[in-house]
């Protein structure tokens, strides 16, 4: 019967197996094979589905001793492991018992252990261990014996007792007796797991790697338990590979399952029933996790838009999950990463009250709300800070409550507090950020270092200073080794040059700036590597900034790389440009200086350039602009290249339109429309830059704080137009207008000396110099002791001067009038002495007072100023003597013309003595240049001293003075009259070339005042290179063009030298029209005997040579310089050439007994001698010819006379 029993059972006919078992122990209860017959009876129920039948037999087998006890242990353990994991089976359907089942399940699990401890501890006793190198079959006892110790140690695991169990597994897998056994990959699953639940990584991923490729059973969950151990030791890529193979793995498993059921006959009914399960039932809570944990992935990986779609298909999938409200959350979390923010809040906000999840949601829903507000509108702004504010403060309530349980929230508490102390700070709720960042701190949260460094942050930004100061100092002496101290630092930098920034006393608040200096210092020094360390720099420059060390402020403002410079930095370029602009020297001494300067000027247009098109919009853009034009004026006033310097002005005038183009708004219009106007002055446009300046004098501009200085400088302009009367006009406009605002402003209040000094300057050049003197009076009167108030001293005496100078014009006009009675002559000649003695007086008078400036202030302005109208006094005297000098020779001369006698001088200013008053010109001169070498006093005295050699012949003096005066001059400020000066004297020497250069960058400024005798130099350069066409094109617009007939002394010279070109061009008739047009426009010109030479010489050259010697007679009759002489030549060449030998050697020999020109009187005898020898008398022209050999042996004539006597011979 127990026989027929195991054959059935082997056939698997369990329920006849069970049959016979039960009659068998019926009939024989007490036999000695009836234990057998209980277990068999147990494995049979157990097979049939009988669980609680085969359970109660197994346990009777297990109770009693028989070979089957083991075995019948193991059984009684799988029986409760199986009624354990039908319970937890049954919590997806009754969820309300949960905790019931679990609890069932927990007992079943621990009856389990007992059950495959117990089997496994009897096995061991009867189980010989084979050796390590045991070959053959591994037997059943002892694989049952690993088996039921990998079993025990699987229940272990669900009931939590981790470590037993790794020990357990670990005890199988280091014993080499255990190596064939077919469950070893089973304990090296339950080590894994159980390495993992105590959170020893290292062994679990070792354990769990073994199993590669993950085909066992339980392969899935083992992938997955390594997933994780990769995932927590940070091996993300790994983790997600295995995440990916459990899902994958779950899903080919089940449609591998789907397969066999299609097949139910062959499986039993219990496992069909578990197949049924896998297919049917939601997927085990592994391979839901690892969905979730590969979100989670890659989430942390930074995949907001990957993390937020997967988590969203979790909580689609599993809804019942207990993972469900953190996907949600998640969802939440990442909307907000993805500026997705009304996506974020529509997620976050339903778990605001979720038992474990509220603090995050509520922290996260904070953050959706700051971010989601437009900073643009400020209401919005405020009322989000605010709800966030709300939902911080919850969140930390929450946290309170979740920490007394949850670990996990009481580490997350720190956080949110921080989050809610920073956003108070946000908001500008200093006072509550302190609160939160001290509680963090006393709480002892692992964020308290970081805590204290923002509670600084929070009370310096709340401007508590001191108290800010005092918690830094106690951070340094805390964590002296923190990261965070930088930080730390740099607050107190900051806080230190907010208090300076906010003092009034001068010296209190320099050693501040001085402490907050040093404070930047030990930042920028001692932590380059921190984070904020530019902002560092940009106050440790301002800083220095502030204290007007702008050299080294404008070094540190360079640290900051270009890249760096946005955002709070975006201002660098702009300050830094202020402080190169700052340290430029008001004037350059010397060419090296004005090279430094044009580097840092044009180094500071550069960096306002470049804040100007990435800041555009910015409030300091038009400043910025101001700054660039100030950039580009310095400069291009410095540049001597008339292209360089027209570009660089055009540039600043650029800069200051686009600046009126940015903002409207005072001072920025005002300001660029006068700086505007000075650029247009600088480039020869005074008539534009008068235009500007004229908007000035209504409104609104009229109401401008710069309106007084524009005003003044239109009336500047219009005066060097020879404008004056309009130049008083405006100027006693502007003072009725300005002159009580400005006295009662301060910072303006200077300004009125300069008005009222202008004003007179005006008044003086409108040619009422009484009135004038009074205005300076009062002017030296009512502001002694100003710039103005001194100036205006020695411009009285000047007026007086000037007005002596007037009377005495006056008066020898009086004195050489023709029919004049005895007492008119006598009343005019002692009117003459009057004011000669008053000029002198006045001289004597400046240079007594220079001498006295001298022992105390040498070489200053007014010493120089005392000199130089001593010498313009001397000068006006000397001018005077000269002038009564020449009119005497030439009388001389035009009487010894008529008696034919020879004259013995010249009437040529050269040939003129000096005058005594000359002479002291001169020195007064000298001592100018001696006394300040470098000053435009001396440039002045060397040009005016330059011309006085000229007018004498003396180029070189002239040349050597001029040259000085270029060197000395200060680049970009040569004056057009040294050039032209210097032009001038090389023309006198016959250096076309080097006169042609000097008047190049005058040429370059069409419009400006020179540019008329500049172009006049270059046509008489060109006339002495013989260069005829392009003499031509420069001379003859003084002929053809309105606006260049009227220019005083140039002019009429540049149609002389016109003439001379037509004529070289042998042009006769343009050239005589031009010369004609020159007597016609200019009557009184000095160069009017140049000019009928001319004339003649050209009717001459045409053949018609009555009208030739009619003009030469002309200019014989007006003067008796050299060019009479040339005209009295020319008479007889031309009486010559008409066969009128008689008149010829007469008008010949006219030349040699008026004048006294060596070379012309030879030349004029040699003619003669040819008329004789024409008139076949030869012993006349023999005397003739002898009388050159003997007055003029070394001129060129006297080889003439030696050809012609050797003739006769």
């Amino acid at each position: 019967m127990l026989n027929a029993g195991r054959r059935a059972f082997n056939e698997q006919k369990f329920p006849f197996a069970a049959d016979r078992f039960r009659e068998f122990l019926k009939v024989a209860p007490n036999h000695k094979d009836a234990s057998s017959a209980r277990y068999g009876l147990g494995l049979a129920l157990m097979e049939a589905g009988d669980a609680k039948g085969a359970l109660e037999s197994l346990t009777q087998a297990a109770a009693a001793e028989s070979p089957d006890r083991p075995l019948a242990l193991y059984h009684v353990g799988a029986m409760h492991r199986s009624a354990g994991t039908q319970a937890l089976a049954q919590i997806f359907a009754k969820p309300n018992e949960a905790d019931a089942l679990r609890a069932a399940a927990a007992q079943s699990f621990g009856e389990a252990a007992k059950a495959f401890g117990a089997a496994a501890d009897m096995l061991a006793t009867s189980v010989k261990k084979p050796a390590a190198d045991a070959t053959g079959e591994f037997s059943a006892d002892a694989e049952w014996l690993v088996r039921a110790r990998c079993d025990r140690a699987e229940m272990l695991l669900r009931l939590g007792k981790y470590k037993e169990a790794a020990d357990i597994a670990f005890s199988v897998l280091v014993d080499p007796a255990w190596t064939k056994s077919r469950s070893r990959p089973l304990a090296a699953y339950h080590l894994g797991h159980a390495s993992f639940m105590l959170k020893e990584y290292v062994e679990a991923g070792r354990s769990l790697s073994g199993l590669s490729p993950f085909t066992q059973e339980f392969g899935v969950h083992a992938r997955y338990l390594l997933g994780r151990t990769h995932h927590l030791s940070g091996e993300l890529p790994e983790a997600g590979a295995q995440y990916k193979a459990v899902m994958s793995g779950y899903e080919d498993r089940k449609k591998a399952v789907q397969e066999t059921l299609k097949n139910p006959a062959a499986l039993k009914v219990d496992q069909k029933a578990a197949l049924e399960a896998l297919v049917n039932q939601p997927p085990p809570e592994h391979v839901v996790r690892a969905s979730f944990y590969n979100a989670v992935l890659a989430f942390d990986e930074g995949q907001q838009g990957e993390a937020a779609t997967q988590f969203a298909a979790f909580v689609q999938k599993n809804p019942k999950s207990s993972l469900a409200a953190e996907a949600q959350f998640r969802v939440g979390a990442c909307m907000v990463q993805l500026k997705k923010y009304p996506e974020a809040i529509a997620a976050l906000d339903p778990l605001k009250e979720h038992p474990q999840l509220a603090d995050q949601a509520l922290t996260w829903l904070a953050r959706a709300r700051i971010a989601g507000a437009d900073p643009a509108k400020p209401a919005e702004s405020e009322q989000a800070l605010n709800a966030a504010l709300d939902a911080l403060r919850r969140a930390a309530q929450k946290s309170a409550e979740l920490s007394k349980t949850d670990a996990d929230a009481k580490a997350r508490r720190g956080s949110i507090l921080m989050d809610l102390a920073d956003t108070a700070v946000l908001a500008k709720q200093f006072k509550e950020a302190v609160t939160n960042y001290e509680l963090i701190i006393s709480e002892k949260s692992d964020r308290a270092e970081e805590a204290m460094q923002r509670e600084v942050t929070a009370l310096h930004l709340g401007g508590q200073y001191a108290e800010a100061d005092a918690l830094a100092a106690k951070f340094e002496a805390a964590y002296p080794a923190s990261t965070l101290l930088p930080a730390v630092l740099f607050r107190s930098a900051e806080g230190a040059y907010l208090r300076a920034v906010k003092m009034t006393g001068k010296d209190e608040q320099n050693k501040t700036l001085v402490d907050a200096v040093n404070r930047y210092k030990r930042v920028v020094r001692k932590y380059p590597e921190f984070a904020y360390i530019n902002m560092a720099r940009q106050g440790l420059a301002t800083a220095h900034y502030r204290l007007g060390n702008y050299t080294e402020a404008a070094l540190t403002f360079a640290t900051i790389a270009d890249a760096d410079r946005v955002g709070d930095l975006a201002s660098v370029p702009y300050l830094m440009a202020d402080c190169l602009i700052r340290g430029l020297p008001p004037e350059t001494e010397d060419a090296l200086q004005a090279a430094r300067l044009i580097q840092q000027a044009e180094q500071a247009a550069k960096l306002l350039e470049q804040f100007a098109a990435a800041q555009e919009k910015t409030s300091q853009a038009p400043d910025a602009l101001l700054k660039l034009g100030h950039c580009y004026q310095r400069v291009g006033a410095l540049m001597a290249a008339p292209a360089e310097r027209t570009k660089m002005l055009t540039a600043a005038g650029d800069a200051y339109d686009r600046a009126m183009k940015l903002s409207d708004k005072e001072p920025v219009k005002s300001v660029a429309l006068f700086e505007r106007a000075k650029c247009l002055a600088l480039l020869g446009d005074p008539n534009g830059a008068a235009g500007v300046l004229t908007q000035f004098q209504n409104a609104p501009l009229s109401e401008t704080k710069n309106a007084p200085l524009a005003l003044l400088r239109l009336s500047v302009l219009l005066r060097a137009q020879g404008k004056a009367a309009e130049a008083v006009a405006v100027i006693s406009k502007c003072r009725t207008q300005h002159e009580g605002k400005l006295a009662a402003d301060p910072a303006r209040a200077n300004w009125a000396a300069m008005l009222h000094y202008e004003h007179a300057l005006a008044v003086k050049e409108s040619g009422k110099v009484p009135e004038a003197r009074a205005i300076f009076d009062a002017v030296a009167r009512q502001f002694a002791g100003k710039p103005e108030g001194m100036n205006a001293q020695w411009r009285a005496s000047q007026c007086k001067c000037e007005e002596a100078a007037a009377q005495l014009a006056v008066a020898r006009t009086a004195a050489s009038k023709q029919g004049a009675k005895p007492e008119e002559l006598a009343a005019a000649n002692k009117m003459v002495e009057t004011q000669t003695d008053a000029i002198r007086d006045a001289a004597e008078n400046f240079q007594v007072q220079a001498e006295q400036i001298a022992t105390t202030a040498s070489g200053s302005e007014a010493h120089l100023r005392m000199l130089y109208e001593a010498a313009w006094c001397y000068r006006l005297l000397a001018d005077a003597e000269t002038g009564a000098a020449r009119l005497k020779a030439q009388r001389d001369a035009q009487e010894k013309a008529k008696s034919g006698t020879a004259a013995k001088q010249s009437a040529e200013p050269a040939a003129i003595p000096s005058a005594p008053s000359e002479q002291r010109t001169i020195e007064c001169y000298r001592k100018i240049i001696a006394a300040a070498p470098d000053s435009s006093v001396a440039m002045q005295a060397r040009c005016e001293l330059a011309e006085m050699h000229s007018a004498r012949d003396e180029a070189d003096p002239a040349i050597e003075l001029l040259t000085d005066a270029l060197e000395k001059s200060r680049a970009g400020e040569v004056s057009s009259r040294v050039r032209l000066g210097l032009a001038a004297a090389h023309l006198a020497r016959k250096n076309p070339v080097q006169a042609l250069a000097c008047v190049q960058p005058i040429l370059a400024l069409p419009l400006g005042p020179d540019a008329a005798e500049a172009r006049a130099f270059a046509g008489e350069a060109l006339v002495q290179q013989q260069l005829w066409s392009k003499a031509l094109e420069q001379l003859l617009p003084f002929r053809d063009d309105d606006k260049l007939r009227n220019v005083t002394g140039v002019s009429d010279r540049a149609l002389l030298r016109l003439g001379h070109a037509f004529a070289q061009s042998s042009q006769w008739d343009a050239s005589r029209q031009s010369l004609e047009a020159l007597l016609q426009r200019y009557p009184q010109s000095p160069w009017i005997d140049e000019a009928r030479y001319a004339i003649g010489w050209a009717w001459q050259n045409q053949k018609n040579f009555d009208n030739a010697v009619a003009a030469f007679t002309e200019v014989t009759k007006r003067t008796a310089a050299e060019v009479a002489a040339k005209a009295q030549f020319q008479i007889g060449l031309c009486r010559i050439e008409q066969k009128r030998y008689d008149e010829a050697v007469n008008a010949l020999l006219a030349v040699a007994y008026t004048y006294a020109y060596p070379e012309w009187t030879a030349a004029a005898r040699c003619e003669a001698a040819r008329a004789h020898m024409e008139m076949n008398k030869p012993k006349e022209a023999a005397s003739q010819w002898q009388q050159v050999l003997n007055d003029h042996p070394k001129s060129p004539w006297a080889e003439v006379a030696r050809k012609g006597l050797g003739g006769i011979k």
